[in-house]
């Protein structure tokens, strides 16, 4: 099956989870295209599956991921297509994903899935930084590293939730030969 990935990745956990993926689906061919990084223009024809991830930002996903989706609508209306999210707060999901993955294109996919998500101080800069280095402080009861509290864990990519994912589209391509 040959797959492409369009996804955004700021500090790098949405990336981290697509070679996650590629090691579930490793007879799969990947194309893997970074919406901010990649200047090349985007074909999203001819391929058996796309899947689109996204980091949750401010409770929106990347910016040109979303006109990503609103440009390729129809498209990806006519395609197989998979979506994922990362975010910290996985409670949240079913939100961030009504709000922010449009109805029609949610309901055709094969999958919606959250693979978590980090709150990795190092990858952030400015501003982000300083949020991070709260809402860690908050989760975890302050102390230097935001450590203090040791019954409380911080966020995790959600490796089970990729697997499962992965498991979807294997099943998918079952289908598709049969």
């Amino acid at each position: 099956m040959n797959i492409l990935v369009v996804y955004a990745s700021k500090t790098g956990t949405v990336r981290d989870c697509i070679e996650l993926l590629k090691k579930n689906l490793s007879s799969c061919t990947f194309t893997t295209v970074d919406i901010n990084g990649d200047k090349e223009q985007i074909g999203i024809l001819g391929y058996d599956m796309i899947i689109i991830g996204s980091p949750i930002r401010m409770n929106k996903i990347d910016k040109k991921i979303a006109l990503f989706l609103k440009t390729n609508r129809e498209t990806l209306l006519k395609s197989k297509t998979a979506y994922f999210l990362c975010c910290g707060f996985c409670d949240c999901f079913e939100d961030y994903a009504i709000k922010n993955i449009p109805n029609d294109l949610r309901e055709k996919a094969v999958a919606v899935t959250c693979f978590g998500g980090r709150f990795d101080v190092s990858a952030q800069k400015g501003i982000d930084k300083l949020i991070v280095r709260m809402i860690r402080s908050d989760i975890l009861g302050g102390g230097a590293n935001g450590d203090q509290r040791k019954d409380m864990s911080l966020p995790t990519i959600l490796e089970n939730n990729i697997s499962q994912f992965a498991e979807i589209i294997r099943s998918k391509i079952k289908d598709d030969k049969n």
